[in-house]
């Protein structure tokens, strides 16, 4: 079977479709951007508490592309609809940077993905190996390596075989194989934190206490990765079917093939709504910031505070219970000289 690209450029997509693609790109926009700027503030805010593991660093990395999904790929996308259904014009000279922001977006954050999934595995497998090499640094220029691969491929690969066929390109080299490490890794996990724990389940001692300690945390990360997992299989399968369908039906109209074009969008960006909402309310150290970083938390915390008066009355409540005590301690003091005198 080989591939096949239906020439649809000339045949405009129905308005109803183009309308419900801008709707949801609107409210999707409203989940991704607002959520995914407020965790890279909180981490840049708090950089040297939340940076100090490679996890969080390729965490920040996966927000940071789905907040350029949320600025770039929704708001050219809502624009790009917005103007086949009020023109009617298919060929509109915006619409290759909207597919090619769109592509270097989605392959970043599904790389990051597969870093976190590979971060989680040597963690889980090979702690100490872990410790001693995974740091903070390697981290960050495996993000860089991250979006220098993710801008290249669609810089150059897209121009030469178009939007369909490097679609094709995309499920495969990102969905599929993302998945697949996916899969792999959370086996791999699960089978060596199950080893771990039955190790530790008769250890009493203190250090042996700290790993049992030890152990937990990396199970609640591991079980943070296995729900972002469940996400991306949601989101990211349906889109790499219908890519797949994209290619290699040759009796779907034009029609079907602008709904398909446009549901595998809405799946991909729907993922890019959700993570935030996963890892910030699993991973405690960021949940916490978030909460501390809220206005509502900080108006609270200020209104805990003890005004300048009562920081006053506590004052002098605290100096006179020190001046009565002094006193009692000094009469006590006079007593017990007085008996010594009596008795000599």
């Amino acid at each position: 079977m080989t591939l096949f690209e239906k020439d649809c450029s000339d045949v405009p997509p129905p308005m109803s479709l183009s309308f419900f693609t801008a709707t949801i790109a609107i409210i999707l926009f409203i989940f991704t951007v607002p959520t995914n700027l407020l965790i890279c503030w909180v981490v840049y805010k708090e950089r040297r508490r939340l940076l100090r593991n490679a996890f969080n660093c390729l965490v920040v990395n996966l927000a940071f592309a789905d907040l350029v999904v949320g600025l770039v790929v929704l708001t050219i996308s809502t624009y790009v609809h917005l103007l086949e259904a009020l023109t009617n014009h298919p060929n509109l000279p915006v619409l290759p940077v909207g597919h090619i922001s769109y592509f270097i977006c989605c392959t970043a954050s599904t790389f990051s993905l597969t870093a976190m999934a590979i971060d989680r595995y040597i963690a889980v497998a090979y702690p100490v190996l872990y410790r001693n090499t995974i740091s903070q640094r390697r981290a960050v220029v495996v993000s860089i390596c991250i979006w220098f691969v993710s801008i290249f491929l669609p810089s150059i690969v897209y121009f030469q075989v178009g939007f369909i066929k490097y679609a094709f390109i995309f499920a495969n080299i990102a969905i599929v194989a993302t998945g697949i490490i996916f899969f792999f890794s959370y086996i791999a996990i699960y089978r060596k934190l199950r080893v771990q724990f039955q190790m530790s389940s008769q250890l009493q001692s203190g250090t042996e206490s700290a790993q049992r300690r030890a152990l937990e945390h990396e199970k609640r990360i591991a079980n943070t990765f296995v729900i972002i997992l469940v996400a991306y299989l949601i989101c990211y399968m349906p889109s790499c079917v219908l890519i797949y369908i994209l290619n290699f039906c040759r009796s779907c109209s034009c029609v079907t093939i602008h709904w398909f074009r446009d549901l595998q969008y809405v799946f991909i960006w729907l993922n890019s709504s959700l993570n935030p909402f996963l890892y910030s309310w699993r991973i405690p150290s960021l949940r916490e910031a978030i909460f501390s970083s809220l206005p509502c938390q900080r108006w609270r915390m200020r209104n805990q505070a003890p005004s300048a008066a009562q920081v006053l009355e506590m004052t002098d409540q605290l100096r006179g219970s020190h001046d009565c005590m002094r006193q009692s301690t000094t009469s006590e003091h006079g007593a017990c000289t007085r008996a010594c005198t009596q008795r000599s």
